[in-house]
């Protein structure tokens, strides 16, 4: 089951049943003032249009400091012993802690996503940023599959970042790195929820890993290009199983 809903989360999560979702994997805007391609709030010469093909210079939508309202309707929604995966970084991810546990949700862990080369930022007077952070909480006692892992991971995604090939937003995560997580807290015929769901890479990962996949995407641009991936992804998966699509 593949559901896509186009609009605000905040809108959508509130229709869901209570406890109908066993992993929550989602990456919302982190409250920073992100802004693509430029320093100093210029864009890049080479990126001048903000599309999804072309993003650079991009602004995301919601992203002028921490939005946590949704916390509350995640916890509604997780099933008992359910886990939460949020995807954050130094400057806000107090807030985003701090939200999680008033909703109720026990705080695990602060997992850290190693990457392969350095963010951008201000090249003179800070150190070169090159990771992020995956807040993990859980409904109760959630127990993660597989051997224990580590806290630090690195899942390198190229030496031009989010202008590597094939890549349409300018936050994109890798799949290997979702499905990672969906293989420690998700097993097959759970259902997975993204409320921020970009450009559908939570999804193209439930797909592969036989998960149901519940998205939410407020800009049209990115939740055509999710509803792209993902029928292609599951043409695939036919493909695979010798089904015609």
């Amino acid at each position: 089951m593949i559901d896509l809903r186009l609009g605000d989360c905040l809108a959508i999560l509130p229709s869901l049943d209570a406890g109908s979702i066993d992993a929550v994997v989602t990456d919302p805007p982190y409250g920073k003032k992100y802004h693509d391609g430029g320093i100093s709030g210029r864009a890049s010469r080479k990126w001048r249009d903000p599309t999804p093909a072309r993003f650079a210079g991009h602004k995301i939508d919601g992203d002028n400091s921490p939005d946590v309202r949704a916390c509350s309707e995640l916890a509604r929604l997780l099933r008992p012993c359910g886990a939460l995966y949020l995807f954050s970084q130094w400057m806000t991810e107090s807030a985003w802690i701090q939200a999680i546990s008033d909703a109720g949700l026990k705080v695990r862990n602060r997992l850290i996503w190693s990457k392969a080369f350095q963010g951008a930022g201000d090249l003179e007077t800070t150190y070169g940023p090159q990771h992020e952070s995956i807040i993990f909480a859980a409904k109760g006692r959630h127990v993660l599959a597989g051997p224990r892992d580590g806290d630090v991971w690195g899942e390198p995604i190229g030496a031009n970042g989010c202008f590597r090939k094939g890549y349409v937003h300018p936050n994109q995560k890798p799949v290997r790195l979702i499905s990672y997580l969906l293989r420690k807290s998700a097993v097959e015929g759970d259902t997975v929820l993204d409320p921020y769901m970009g450009s559908g890479t939570t999804g193209v990962a439930c797909v592969r890993a036989g998960l149901n996949f519940i998205g939410c995407e407020i800009d049209p641009a990115y939740f055509a290009v999710a509803q792209k991936r993902l029928a292609a992804e599951q043409a695939k998966m036919s493909l695979f199983a010798g089904i015609e699509p």
